[in-house]
């Protein structure tokens, strides 16, 4: 590892331990909250009632690391904080492997410095543990591609990457799709190595598989809500409450008095809404939920411009930052508007990046990865969060344009340029769609 790599990762970590101490004050919000219950209610021994709600890797991951260094979330954002550097260190890997060693560098300059990256990468999220497991899935799959010990450790990082969010069941289909993709779905070795990482999937979620299956009469492979998410995404939303981002969740908490009776009324009524709206469906969950994805916003922007001491959206999990109270105020703006500069310039150049570098060799797997997890949130619902798995991805392919575009470019037919251009004015104009959430009331 070249020595700058080791400079870009301390700086990472540096910014993610400054930005914690700015905001240290600041109560888990949302899913936060329930991750740590969780952990805390295991390492105290005691019953959580959201317990086969979640995939459990995450809370495993936390209550380990309450049992060691004592309770409290702020142990976990420090912990969480230096453990980022593992997310640089392997955005600089999968970068090298995709354009050498300068795009690598830069890659990782790029993740060590990302403001919803550097914010993030203390929270209690799932994501934060889930984007390592992916990058380091990808990483061996790509460096593995005929070598079997590391295919299983990729479908191992896979499966551990399903056990911290379900989504992640997607990432084997998008792993074995390329590597019979690029053998032209033909020849023994192929398949051998398709199902190395199948192995290793699934014999990392099988313990967890196995004992959900003894608690619950119909079939259960991570969590025992998984019609949940089919439900609040599809049914229709109650007038005046269309922008918000969960309005169903408390209807499905009134399907019935169990989970099981929640699962089954909510499978019955989106499917049956879903049938309903046939052929369009397809169409609508799209125009919906790609947008609210790709928005400008973002979960940085909401909690900055949100205020604690002030009633309103937001306000309950808004950061309470050092500057509060001191006339520094307008640093809150600052956090607020970088976020949404960087995330469009991100896209737009990730977009056009990987357009121009169409037909090299990791562009395929990279935006299998992509599309693969972006496919369930466009069936059930979208945040801008879902998007934070793939930002090292982006960032990859951001540099690669800046560095190397300007020679592919010139070598490029114009056909494949007006492509470049027709992906970059997509991606734009679908930023824009909802370009009214960065001031609006309801956000992203």
């Amino acid at each position: 590892m070249h020595r700058s790599v080791a400079i870009i990762i301390v700086l990472g970590v540096a910014l993610r331990l400054t930005a914690l101490w700015f905001v240290a004050d600041t109560r888990t919000a949302y899913d936060e909250t329930s991750y740590y219950a969780h952990a805390a209610a295991m390492v105290e021994g005691r019953f959580f009632v959201w317990e086969d709600r979640r995939p459990p890797l995450t809370a495993w991951y936390y209550a380990g690391l309450l049992k060691v260094f004592g309770m409290g979330p702020l142990v976990v954002r420090i912990a969480n904080a230096l453990a980022s550097s593992v997310t640089i260190l392997l955005a600089w890997a999968l970068g090298r492997r995709f354009g050498g060693d300068r795009i690598g560098r830069a890659a990782a300059l790029v993740v060590a410095v990302y403001p919803t990256l550097v914010f993030f990468g203390f929270s209690l999220w799932s994501e934060v543990l889930y984007l390592p497991l992916v990058l380091g899935a990808l990483l061996a799959l790509v460096a593995g591609e005929r070598r079997a010990g590391l295919l299983l450790l990729s479908g191992v990082l896979m499966g551990a990457a399903a056990l911290t969010r379900e989504v992640g069941v997607m990432l084997p289909v998008a792993g074995g799709l390329w590597l019979l993709g690029r053998a032209g779905f033909r020849g023994a070795r192929a398949w051998i190595s398709a199902a190395c990482l199948g192995a290793g999937f699934v014999m990392t979620i099988l313990p967890w598989t196995v004992h959900q299956n003894q608690q619950t009469e119909s079939f259960t492979l991570i969590s025992q809500s998984r019609w949940m998410n089919l439900y609040v995404g599809n049914m229709p939303r109650d007038p005046g409450r269309e922008q918000r981002a969960m309005p169903n969740l408390g209807k499905y908490r009134k399907l019935g008095g169990t989970l099981q009776e929640r699962e089954e009324a909510a499978r019955e009524l989106a499917l049956e809404d879903i049938r309903e709206r046939l052929p369009w469906w397809p169409f609508e969950k799209l125009a919906e939920m790609i947008p609210r994805l790709l928005t400008p916003n973002s979960l940085l922007t909401q909690r900055m411009l949100a205020r604690p001491d002030k009633p309103g959206a937001y306000s309950g999990s808004a950061y309470e930052t050092r500057a509060d109270g001191t006339g520094l105020e307008w640093i809150r703006l600052f956090f607020a508007y970088l976020a949404v500069a960087s995330w469009v310039a991100l896209l737009l150049a990730g977009t056009g990046g990987f357009a121009l570098a169409w037909g090299r060799p990791l562009v395929g797997i990279f935006l299998l990865f992509i599309g693969l997890q972006i496919l369930p949130t466009i069936i059930t619902f979208s945040f801008s969060r879902y998007r934070v798995p793939f930002l090292p991805l982006l960032a990859i392919a951001a540099v690669w344009l800046a560095l190397e575009g300007g020679a592919a470019w010139r070598a490029a037919r114009t056909r494949h340029r007006a492509a470049v251009l027709l992906s970059v004015a997509t991606a734009a104009v679908v930023v824009g769609l909802r370009w009214w959430t960065v001031i609006g009331p309801h956000g992203g």
